[in-house]
């Protein structure tokens, strides 16, 4: 699913997402998920690996354009999704 934010709105994603990659294609954003103690800020070429089930808020800190996919080993053979490499 592609995710378009403008700077400053925030979308809440849901929760029960767990197994699922959040994938930052251009921009930046910043994620908050219940249960996480975290805060996590992705720019272009990051991603975030969705570990927990609790509600996940994005709120786009500039213009971005987001990427909600399966993870690479939740994916089945087949798909015509490629496998990605995340950036830290």
């Amino acid at each position: 699913m592609e995710i378009l934010l403008q700077r400053n709105e925030l979308f809440d994603l849901g929760k029960n997402l767990s197994g699922r990659r959040v994938i930052c294609q251009s921009g930046c954003c910043w994620l908050t998920q219940a249960g996480d103690n975290r805060d996590h800020v992705l720019r272009s070429g990051d991603c975030f690996d969705i570990s927990l089930r609790g509600q996940l808020l994005i709120t786009a800190t500039e213009n971005c354009r987001l990427l909600l996919v399966a993870e690479p080993d939740v994916i089945t053979a087949g798909s015509p999704w490629q496998p990605l490499t995340c950036s830290h």
